[in-house]
């Protein structure tokens, strides 16, 4: 038991990786939107795109150039097949294929990272006031 515990504290820790698509991966098709609902992202997660290299690329942009599918004023990009990301930052990372036309597409993924991996409870009563923090448990959905 104690070692089971250990081990999901460890996972938390860690952090999550993220196959990006799931089985369909980074390609046309494939509604981000909808993948990443239920999903906990978190500062220390990772997202792993998996795409036939060279037919598709991985940029991380501003907002703006998510909205409007814009680029050349990526923060980073590759084209290598196999992309991984480390999620280091809290906040909305924005992400799109560079390849004309697969953006509008719909090769566009917009992931919301939470600042850490423990939450924070309060609970109230009428005689006394408590707050407790806890580790919370991740798992990728």
């Amino acid at each position: 038991m104690m070692m089971m515990m250990m081990m999901m504290m460890w996972r938390s820790i860690e952090g999550v990786s993220y196959s990006v698509g799931d089985s369909s991966g980074w390609s046309i098709g494939t509604d981000y939107s909808t993948w990443t609902k239920g999903k906990p992202f978190a500062v220390g997660d990772t997202l792993a795109f998996s795409y036939a290299g060279g037919g598709h690329t991985v940029d991380e942009v501003s907002a703006r150039d998510y909205k409007s599918c814009t680029t050349g004023n990526s923060i980073t990009s590759d084209s290598s097949g196999d992309t991984t990301i480390a999620l280091n930052t809290a906040g909305t990372h924005y992400f799109i294929c560079g390849v004309p036309g697969h953006c509008s597409a719909g090769m566009k993924l917009a992931v919301t990272v939470a600042a850490g991996t423990t939450a924070t409870t309060t609970a109230t009563t009428p005689s006394s006031t408590s707050t407790s923090t806890t580790p919370a448990v991740r798992k990728p959905a």
